[in-house]
């Protein structure tokens, strides 16, 4: 028996008082380091959040939140919600390689990616990098977006709705910016019961009437004690503007007379009338 560096020692008892319980202690914990390390490893990656905000006329904002604060992601855009596989296979791609989130509530926040486009309207989905994309994937909201980011040029959009009440009729006229020089502009007239404050309602919503270079429409389908509010859009651009492209208040007939006969010459030469003063009113702009 020999005394070692203030330990008591000899070959039957080296492992209960010194090298053997240090060896066990340190090999237990690089296995733990193994076990941290390779949980960690193999973790799934997903998408917890996704926010889009338009910065100016050209570039918009992309940023996403994960339940782990490092990996590869893929951004997509496309002009419809990437609701479906085979949209994510047409959908614009966008790779961030090995980017590291910050800890907030719970998850991690990712630094923003900004997108340079060029006007239309744009929808996003954020992924983790990876080979197969199944429909379960997708999860609105939570890393695809349901509104677009709608970038304009200035002139493409309405600059003001009127709205006239005629003996069972409803007259809408509308101008454009002052700029606009567009050809063959599409307007979509939606009518609805209620006043709409998101475009994420037009997706279900069928188009009331469509017009071509026409900036005036009259509708005679009009029901007694039904509130009626109107939203034109230009082309294929979804935006809502109270007060520009929809009526805030609503169109309220008490009462139509059905046995009132309106004269086709009067009416057809009201709408040349109304006509000539819309493009009057443009070409002062």
């Amino acid at each position: 028996m020999l005394f070692k560096k203030g330990l008591l020692y000899s070959e039957n008892n080296r492992n209960l008082f010194g090298f053997g319980k240090m060896k066990n202690i340190f090999f237990s914990f690089i296995l733990f380091l193994f076990f941290v390390a390779g949980k960690s490893y193999g973790q799934e990656i997903y998408t917890t959040g996704i926010e889009v905000k338009q910065i100016d006329i050209k570039r918009i904002s992309v940023s996403w939140r994960a339940n782990t604060n490092e990996g590869s992601f893929v951004i997509y855009r496309n002009n419809v919600p990437i609701s479906n596989v085979e949209l994510v296979k047409t959908s614009k791609r966008i790779e961030i390689s090995k980017v590291r989130g910050r800890r907030d509530k719970g998850s991690y926040v990712f630094p923003a990616y900004v997108d340079e486009v060029e006007t239309g309207q744009f929808f996003y989905l954020v992924l983790p990098l990876k080979k197969d994309i199944s429909k379960d994937d997708l999860l609105p909201l939570l890393n695809y977006t349901l509104s677009p980011v709608v970038i304009l040029e200035e002139f493409m959009v309405i600059n003001k709705l009127s709205i006239q009440t005629n003996i069972g009729s409803v007259f809408l006229s509308w101008s454009m910016a002052s700029n606009c020089q567009a050809d063959d502009l599409i307007f979509k007239i939606y009518r609805t019961t209620n006043f709409l404050t998101n475009e994420i309602e037009l997706d279900n919503m069928q188009v009331y009437t469509v017009l071509t270079n026409e900036y005036y429409f009259e509708d005679f389908s009009i029901e007694a004690k039904v509130p009626y509010y109107y939203t034109i859009t230009v082309g294929d651009f979804r935006i809502l503007r109270a007060g520009k492209n929809q009526n805030i208040e609503p169109v309220i007939f008490g009462s139509i007379d059905t046995n009132i006969v309106v004269d086709t010459e009067i009416r057809e030469r009201t709408n040349i009338n109304y006509l000539q003063f819309i493009n009057k009113f443009k070409r002062e702009q």
